[in-house]
């Protein structure tokens, strides 16, 4: 039997992985993007794998996990410090480029960064909380500087209100730093050329501006809003002086009809489509990942996929590498095993489940209540068909997917972590 299995309530007859639920109207809700029987469902996946496997190199590529964090290749400015220059190695043959890389600038995430940026000196990309988007960057752009507006205000505010707890300090980075916007802007006020000359001063053409519309609500307050319009002023500004700005967002700034006036006017998008979102790994996508780290078991594979349906967040340490390997940074060659390889996931869904019952209570309880009422075994994936206020707000979780049925798929990675 299949780590995990799309399944539903009252459901009969299928004895493979690929299952269906049977909704109030007795009527049965396929996921088209795995398939809509459980025979192609199988096939699909024998036949990518095998192709894989004919095309694949002997060996695993480089992978570490140990001492990777979403920010090892990004340059992170210091305003404690003046900037350094560093130099950046320019590989002179492909085959310099760790299989890890290889496979992961191939991610349609990836590709769309690298597509606007080639057309535009601003991209906005935007996903939930651990769905790659800083891992996904670096690997489209390698070397680039950060501008994390949360975590320099933060640093500032307790230097200058003497908070040297630590304790204290967690605490009010988990708890109050929303209470703090108002402060957040005026202090962005107070060093914006201070700022802006810091990060045109950087050797990177690429700059990335990171945290600026964390707000704890499904939209910007006011305070909210001043700030990151400030953080889009900054973008034009140095856009203006030559550099290639990203603008790491979150559903908040997108939800806020008058921010996303400002994206307009200041001709960051013209459209909300031009906006390039975090999306679930496709099948093909993952068996390249799990054959590239050398689980290479049909058997294992299949499980994975089943059960992390190409939530992202499993897949970060992979993409962790990856984005150090475009900036030459590999460590030596891990190969986890299948088993490894699913706590390591579990444990980055599980951070991502209590940021979202955090930033969206009322829908994560809802979705609690129908996984219970679904009588689905916990690590078995499920479809859900709910009210659109209520799919988009599971959405903007980034740990649910919609399907081209337009019915939720919930990852049993995900359906496990919440029972």
């Amino acid at each position: 039997m299949s780590l995990g299995r799309i399944v539903g309530a009252g459901t009969a007859g299928f004895t493979t992985s690929a299952r269906y639920l049977t909704t109030a109207q007795g009527k049965g809700i396929g996921h088209k993007a795995w398939c809509h029987t459980s025979q192609n469902r199988l096939a699909a996946t024998s036949t990518i794998f095998k192709t894989l496997q004919n095309h694949s190199p002997s060996h695993p590529i480089s992978f570490q996990a140990s001492a990777l964090t979403p920010n090892s290749t990004a340059r992170r400015v210091d305003f404690a410090a003046k900037p350094t220059l560093s130099a950046t190695h320019q590989p002179t043959s492909p085959f310099e480029m760790p299989r890890a890389y290889q496979i992961a600038e191939k991610l349609p995430v990836v590709a769309k960064i690298k597509h606007k940026l080639a057309k535009a000196q601003v991209a906005i990309v935007v996903g939930a909380p651990g769905s790659g988007k800083s891992e996904q960057v670096g690997i489209a752009i390698g070397k680039h500087s950060v501008f994390d507006l949360k975590q320099q205000f933060f640093d500032a505010y307790v230097k200058q209100n003497h908070i040297t707890s630590q304790k204290d300090q967690d605490l009010l980075w988990r708890q109050g730093y929303y209470a703090l916007k108002t402060e957040e802007t005026e202090w962005l006020k107070n060093h914006y050329q201070e700022i802006k000359q810091k990060l045109l001063a950087l050797p990177d053409e690429v700059i990335l501006l990171d945290e600026f519309d964390l707000d704890g609500a499904s939209q910007l307050s006011a305070a909210g809003a001043q700030s990151a319009a400030l953080t889009v002023e900054l973008a034009k500004d140095l856009t203006a002086q030559g550099k290639k700005i990203l603008l790491i967002m979150h559903e908040t700034g997108l939800n806020t009809p008058q921010f996303v006036d400002i994206l307009k006017t200041t001709h960051c998008i013209e459209t909300e489509a031009d906006v390039v979102r975090t999306e679930f790994l496709s099948l093909e996508n993952q068996l390249q990942i799990l054959m590239g780290m050398g689980i290479a078991k049909h058997s294992e594979a299949e499980n994975i996929t089943d059960y992390t349906a190409g939530l992202p967040a499993a897949y970060l340490p992979f993409l962790q590498h990856a984005q150090q390997a475009a900036s030459h940074e590999v460590g030596p060659p891990y190969h986890p095993t299948a088993k490894e390889f699913i706590a390591s996931a579990k444990q980055h869904v599980e951070k991502n489940v209590k940021v979202a019952k955090k930033i969206s209570p009322d829908a994560m309880q809802h979705l609690e209540r129908l996984l219970k009422e679904s009588k689905a075994a916990p690590q078995h994936s499920v479809t859900l068909k709910v009210d659109h206020a209520l799919q988009q707000a599971l959405l903007e979780t980034g740990l649910v997917t919609s399907t081209s049925d337009g019915v939720l798929l919930v990852p049993g990675i995900v359906h496990e972590t919440l029972s």
